[in-house]
């Protein structure tokens, strides 16, 4: 499994489409075996899409993110977990533990999504 973080240095980026970059998570049996990270592109959402296709991203993890976006990205297999805060690590961790016990969130209809699983 590999999960993306849009980070602004070592945090949780505030608004998903401005963060400075994405730190990118390799998990096997639930234990992180690689951390990388990379520029943001700030690319539309469908080449966003596509490069989270090509590094084999299933879960991005970030603060608010339009709601558009996010449910392009759950609709075609990358979970969003929208609203998260503080270092990157601790919100992927928290992320991987939830997703690990099954107890995933539904999307809000709000403007800005909160916790997306569609």
């Amino acid at each position: 499994m590999r999960i993306a973080v849009s980070c602004d240095g070592l945090d949780v980026a505030r608004r998903f489409g401005f963060a400075e970059s994405l730190t990118v998570y390799t998990v096997e049996n639930g234990i992180v075996t690689r951390c990388q990270n990379m520029p943001h592109p700030h690319d539309t959402p469908t080449h966003l899409l596509e490069l989270f296709q090509s590094l084999g991203i299933s879960m991005l993890i970030c603060g608010l993110i339009n709601v558009e976006e996010a449910r392009l990205y759950c609709a075609l297999g990358v979970e969003v977990i929208a609203g998260a805060v503080g270092p990157a690590r601790q919100a992927m961790e928290a992320a991987l533990t939830r997703h690990m016990l099954g107890l995933d969130e539904m999307c809000d209809d709000d403007d800005e999504v909160t916790c997306c699983t569609i």
